[in-house]
């Protein structure tokens, strides 16, 4: 399961994993496979990581992947522009985890965007919502 959490500090968008589409499914076989091909947790978080970036471009975000030892909790960043609308700056994290996530992690995006200017995106990508 996919679900997406936005936020831009005046509101909180959450969009269903019934709206990503077959999309998904085919880049969860790829990600299977090379989580198999290790079993180092950091190896596999950043296979998320890599795989969610690729899904997002397929949504039109125009971002790359960053995340490092000094990241400041930012996994990815970049653009997401919208017909008739200027372009959105975007930061996102990416929880990989076999359970479900708590609020400490939208306190974290919080604090994420909090280092951003004004009206950035924050984007929660995890696999079980």
């Amino acid at each position: 399961m996919l679900f997406f959490l936005l936020h831009s500090r005046s509101s909180v968008l959450c969009t269903s994993p019934s709206t990503i589409g077959n999309v998904w499914g085919g880049v969860c076989n790829i990600l299977l496979r090379q989580s198999l091909a290790t079993k180092s947790p950091v190896r596999v978080g950043k296979n998320f990581e890599k795989v969610s970036v690729q899904v997002l471009k397929k949504y039109g975000f125009s971002i790359s992947h960053c995340g490092g030892p000094k990241d400041r909790g930012v996994d990815f960043r970049g653009q997401w522009k919208l017909a008739n609308y200027e372009p959105f700056s975007v930061v996102g994290q990416c929880k990989k985890f076999k359970r479900r996530l708590g609020p400490r992690f939208i306190r974290e995006m919080e604090g994420v965007l909090s280092h951003e200017h004004e009206n950035c995106l924050g984007l929660l990508v995890t696999e079980l919502g």
